[in-house]
């Protein structure tokens, strides 16, 4: 009896470890899918407008979710034109260009945000934009809906405009980033880029 009681008991205990190690398997499954499935949506996401706070205006940059290559690397690089190379005129508006560059004629879609901020890092002067894939994005400029070509080495937004604040009697330093990215809707594979230009007094 008693032999047979340890053998019946022994089996419901195998039986219950059987059940719980298959709900921890599927809840394991469950959990990957779902991470899986919040991480593209973000992505897509971030591909409408990214977070603020990550041109590098606070030491932050794109590259804490676009990991799969260091920032500036593979030869790229992003630039600016139009913006004033020293002072600049209180309230007036800079039209200016920002190109994104990659070594490889293998980027699809173009992403971008620019800040610019006083040596104490505060906001200065306000953006605004005629690009139907730029805008305000807070205090900064960002792509609104990043821009999806065929595949080739660079992409240029234009219709972007910076106005000086009233008074120019701060310095003020513009950052900027850029996403070189493959559109493959997740956050791997791309390439991002900074860079920074100051307007001394």
């Amino acid at each position: 009896y008693i032999t047979a009681l340890y053998f019946r008991n022994t089996c419901k205990i195998n039986h219950l470890k059987k059940l719980f190690m298959k709900k921890i398997s599927t809840s394991l499954i469950l959990l990957s899918f779902v991470t899986l499935l919040l991480s593209n949506v973000k992505s897509t996401k971030f591909s409408s407008q990214p977070p603020t706070g990550y041109t590098g205006a606070s030491g932050d940059y794109c590259v804490q979710c676009h990991s799969s290559f260091a920032l500036n690397t593979a030869g790229g690089s992003v630039s600016v034109s139009g913006l004033p190379n020293s002072n600049y005129v209180p309230n007036q508006a800079y039209p200016f260009t920002l190109t994104i560059s990659h070594a490889s004629a293998n980027r699809s879609r173009w992403g971008f945000s620019i800040a610019s901020t006083t040596t104490g890092n505060n906001a200065i002067g306000t953006f605004s934009s005629t690009n139907a894939n730029a805008a305000n994005n807070s205090d900064e400029l960002s792509h609104n809906g990043a821009v999806v070509t065929s595949t080739q080495a660079s992409y240029t937004y234009t219709n972007l405009t910076w106005t000086a604040p009233a008074t120019a009697n701060q310095p003020v330093t513009f950052y900027f980033f850029v996403n070189a990215a493959n559109n493959a809707n997740g956050n791997q594979g791309d390439y991002i880029y900074s860079s920074t230009k100051v307007v001394a007094l």
